[in-house]
């Protein structure tokens, strides 16, 4: 349970990690832009790094484990890693996108295009896309929450 918990919460505080940082070192001249489109930009930094990690650390595995796997690297990451699990949670858009390109390519019968750089690729830019949308989509309804919240600022102390 714990890591479950764990699993939903680390990629917000990436994201929260991320944004300051950004904004520290004012990258793409952040700092200039409204708080919805940091937050998205912030977003979107985030699903790389994530995506591109879990590429890295599943070739990882299959190289500690070639031995026993006896599978080229596409097979393992498709049918023994957590690929499919991960993507359908996080990933929604890239795996209907991944589905129908493979879907596609299986009906005209091409089968020699390299599929591990093809779903990095598509990962990495519907993803980065899909997040970009959903971190600046959360951020606005918080700052739409938050400014609701807020008293204006000409009423002075004793607004009661």
């Amino acid at each position: 349970m714990v890591y479950a918990f764990a699993l939903f919460l680390l990629p917000p505080l990436l994201i929260f990690g991320i944004y300051h940082l950004t904004l520290w070192l004012n990258v793409l001249g952040i700092r200039g832009m409204v708080f919805w489109r940091r937050v998205a930009l912030a977003s979107a930094i985030a699903h790389v790094f994530l995506a591109a990690g879990f590429f890295l650390f599943s070739y990882l595995d299959y190289r500690a484990n070639a031995a026993l796997v006896g599978q080229a690297f596409d097979a393992f990451l498709f049918n023994r890693s957590a690929f499919w699990q991960v993507m359908l949670v996080f990933d929604t858009i890239p795996t209907v996108v991944l589905l129908g390109v493979f879907g596609v390519l299986d009906r005209f019968g091409i089968g020699f295009l390299p599929v591990i750089p093809l779903t990095f690729g598509i990962v990495l830019l519907a993803g980065t896309i899909q997040w970009y949308w959903v971190g600046g989509g959360i951020a606005a309804a918080f700052e739409r929450l938050w400014s609701g919240l807020k008293t204006p600022d000409d009423e002075g102390p004793d607004w009661l």
